[in-house]
């Protein structure tokens, strides 16, 4: 099922466009919590994959629930896409081009909080959950961690965090520091 959301200041995709997310009931009391990747924007760069955000859950990998031998394929899903171009985390708009008018809104955090006020609405119980993510879905999960642990106090959480350290940390990590605080995410 896929859930839409988008006006004013809430949820919203990196160009304006409304924020969706999808579940995926398979009647299971195990969660997999699927937070997807692809490139990020700020200042001195800008690369989303998908800006616009995606419908329903695609048919990759562990999401793929026909992959043979697949061992997620039997759990229930909340898929997250990826397009603030902020990991999940952001909480800023800007004005890229300088003409006084917001054209780069990263809420990744607003996303992330209502999509998790979603999963909680559908998945109120489960037995266990795996909270994964790859790229800067990965680093996008590490963050979402607290959040859903507060949400589940007594449930064992299991993370992978896939390729989500980013490359430029060990090399720069003034620069990640800077990406923080251009997407308002140090309060974070």
């Amino acid at each position: 099922v896929t859930h839409t959301f988008g006006s004013g200041d809430g949820p919203l995709c990196l160009n304006g466009a409304e924020y969706r997310m999808a579940t995926r009931n398979k009647g299971s009391s195990e969660l997999m919590i699927f937070l997807n990747g692809g490139g990020y924007c700020s200042s001195a760069f800008c690369f989303v994959v998908s800006p616009n955000g995606e419908r329903g859950i695609p048919a990759l990998g562990v999401l793929d629930t026909a992959l043979p031998g697949n061992p997620l394929a039997s759990w229930n899903t909340v898929y997250l896409p990826y397009c603030d171009g902020g990991l999940h985390i952001s909480d800023a708009d800007s004005d890229s081009n300088g003409d006084g008018q917001i054209d780069r809104y990263q809420r990744g955090l607003r996303n992330l909080s209502a999509a998790l006020d979603v999963e909680v609405a559908n998945f109120p119980a489960p037995s266990r959950i795996l909270l994964a993510g790859t790229s800067a879905g990965g680093f996008g999960a590490s963050f979402a961690l607290p959040l859903v642990r507060k949400l589940y106090p007594d449930v064992p959480i299991n993370i992978i965090n896939d390729s989500g350290v980013g490359l430029l940390a060990p090399k720069n990590p003034q620069y990640v520091r800077s990406l923080l605080n251009e997407w308002n995410a140090g309060a974070f």
